[in-house]
């Protein structure tokens, strides 16, 4: 097996294996790069930098590259192999590395010449007809805003929201700063995107609340109904990876690239600490009862098997509440529950049965000894 601690950038760029990864991951190579990466976190910022370069050379093919770029390219491989007291087999591949490298990136020149000219014209034509749209509410109250998809934003004060005038056909991107209410046009076609404070949200259609103010520690985003996905770069503050997003033609954003996704769903919320680098999910802070059309929930319990006290909960809030059914088998309840939040209803039955409870990733977990005699 190659011994990869010995590589430096240039061993990377011309092993097979890893240029594969870079370009056409599968589940294997990604399990055996994350698995490595995890017992040599000092090559870390070798391997991003020999990822950067294999990515580089292949969007030679597919993008205009200023010459001097590839100048500073070659200058930093030759002189790598010159001072390195290499084989000349491995000096061969340097070579053999680069000149194909450059042989690719003269031909798409040549061919994609005049694609490139137009493209790049059609770019610029794209960019100034995409008007952005800077909404910022500096009072002392809540804003309404109607995108052109017929989302709804209930924007909060000394909050803003920057969104495009019309959205384009594949998807539906805004960024937030501060705190807001979104009522998403349900579109399967164009999911809706928003970008706040180091965390992506991704839904087609549902109602979160986000609070993403600029400089505050944490983001939070809080589900009202369908499924949200939440994103962010977890764990890697050293080496987080940003990605540019040209948002006007001469403003840009750069979002860091997530590695963590958490799905959520209502009376479900994801707090993500800026600073520590760390998402979790909870249960919402005062879940709600989830009704359905002509749905009443009563909760008046006479001599009642506490699972089924359970099932009614669980159906109620949408929150999945985790117990032993054969320990507690035999365990009843009579009892009467009116406007108690969620885990004080949970907590007046535990008390009453001598339970335990706890929460975890928006879980409730109940454990005791059971109720038989």
């Amino acid at each position: 097996m190659t011994d990869y601690n010995t590589f430096e950038i240039e061993d990377f760029t011309i092993d097979d294996y890893f240029v594969k990864w870079v370009l056409n991951p599968d589940k294997d190579s990604e399990k055996f790069w994350s698995q490595w990466l995890q017992k040599n976190p000092n090559k870390r910022m070798l391997v991003f930098e020999a990822r950067e370069l294999v990515s580089d050379l292949k969007r030679m093919q597919s993008s205009q590259i200023h010459s001097n770029y590839v100048n500073d390219i070659y200058e930093q491989i030759s002189l790598n192999i010159k001072n390195k007291n290499l084989s000349s087999v491995r000096k061969i591949k340097y070579i053999t590395f680069f000149r194909m490298a450059a042989a690719v990136f003269i031909l798409g020149m040549l061919i994609f010449g005049a694609f490139y000219l137009t493209e790049s014209r059609s770019k610029k034509k794209y960019v100034t007809n995409t008007h952005w749209i800077n909404h910022q509410n500096n009072t002392s109250k809540a804003q309404t805003i109607t995108l052109s998809d017929q989302s709804s934003i209930t924007l909060e004060p000394f909050s803003s929201l920057k969104y495009p005038e019309k959205f384009k056909k594949d998807q539906r991107t805004v960024f937030l700063s501060g705190e807001a209410f979104f009522d998403v046009a349900k579109d399967t076609l164009r999911p809706f995107i928003v970008y706040a404070n180091e965390t992506i949200t991704k839904v087609l259609g549902t109602s979160f609340f986000i609070s993403a103010f600029e400089g505050q520690k944490t983001v939070e985003v809080n589900v009202i109904s369908g499924k949200v996905a939440v994103y962010a770069n977890v764990g890697t503050d050293k080496t987080k990876k940003s990605r540019e997003i040209l948002i006007e033609a001469d403003q840009k954003i750069y979002v860091h690239q997530p590695n963590k996704k958490l799905d959520v769903t209502p009376n479900q919320r994801v707090i993500f600490d800026v600073g520590r680098q760390e998402m979790k999910k909870t249960i919402a802070e005062v879940p709600v009862i989830i009704r359905k059309p002509n749905e009443i929930f009563q909760f008046d319990f006479n001599d009642e098997q506490v699972s089924k006290v359970f099932e009614a909960l669980e159906k109620a809030y949408g929150i999945e509440i985790n117990y032993d059914s054969q320990v507690l088998n035999g365990c009843t309840i009579s009892t009467k529950l009116d406007d108690e939040p969620l885990m004080q209803k949970i907590a007046i039955i535990c008390s009453a049965l001598n339970l335990n409870f706890k929460e975890e990733n928006a879980t409730v977990y109940v454990e005791g000894t059971g109720c038989k005699n």
